[in-house]
């Protein structure tokens, strides 16, 4: 072998050894930065045999971490994005179910609103007829002229108007609660000539029976003095030229 050669493999190797290492950039997450490669000992020796550059390996550790952090990453994204899609279904079924709500809520005030409007309808058609039927003075007898009566106080605004049976009616012909929410027992004389006292007492005794608060009497004609002086003193109230 040529000394020469020697000489320069010699060199050639103690380069290498003082320099086992050397630093290559790689791949972290991001950002480079130098990682030591050692150069294999086999590589060293087919570039003296064959006079060629040894060349660095690169090392993969930094870039498996790469990978793994991707993935990570891909994942909590992915993870996400289920949650938001997961967030806005809920939050439509939320508002479909008030909608539902609401239009429920819409369609039974829509409902109220015409039970009442049919409901304001009948009361009318029914002031209408009782008062034609006032206006007409469409009674003949007794018992016509208490229905007659009890429809006036009726339009009158009297509440629970009640026509007692025609026998055995304890004095009080109707019964009904004035605007003022008393309860009254109402006697009704349907005469010629002047009602006397019998129809005062007839009136208290229904007032008793009934358990009403007031009693008057109503009549088509007038009162004797002694009925308008009984009904002073026992609190009855008198009612004539009621037609």
């Amino acid at each position: 072998m040529d000394p020469n050669s020697t000489k320069e493999i010699m060199q050639m190797i103690r380069s290498l050894s003082a320099s086992t290492s050397d630093s290559v950039k790689s791949f972290s997450f991001g950002q480079w930065t130098p990682s030591p490669t050692k150069i294999p000992a086999n590589k060293i020796l087919r570039s003296i045999t064959s006079n060629k550059p040894v060349t660095e390996t690169k090392g993969y550790g930094d870039a498996s971490s790469f990978l793994v952090w991707f993935f990570i990453i891909i994942a909590i994204i992915f993870f996400i994005l289920i949650y938001v899609v997961s967030s806005s279904e809920e939050k439509r079924k939320q508002e479909l179910k008030q909608q539902q709500i609401k239009e429920q809520q819409a369609r039974e005030q829509e409902r109220i609103a015409r039970l009442e409007e049919l409901r304001k309808q009948k009361e009318l058609e029914e002031r209408k007829r009782k008062e034609a039927l006032v206006k007409t003075h469409g009674y003949n007898n007794g018992y016509e002229y208490e229905r007659y009566v009890a429809t006036r106080l009726e339009l009158d605004g009297w509440t629970h108007v009640t026509i007692t049976s025609k026998s055995g009616d304890f004095g009080a012909d109707i019964i009904a609660t004035n605007p003022n929410g008393t309860k009254c027992a109402i006697q009704c004389k349907m005469v010629q000539g002047a009602v006397g006292y019998r129809a005062v007492q007839e009136v208290i005794s229904g007032r008793e029976y009934y358990h009403c608060s007031h009693a008057i009497v109503i009549t088509t004609s007038t009162f004797t003095h002694q009925a308008i002086d009984g009904a002073k003193r026992t609190g009855v109230q008198l009612i004539s030229n009621y037609r």
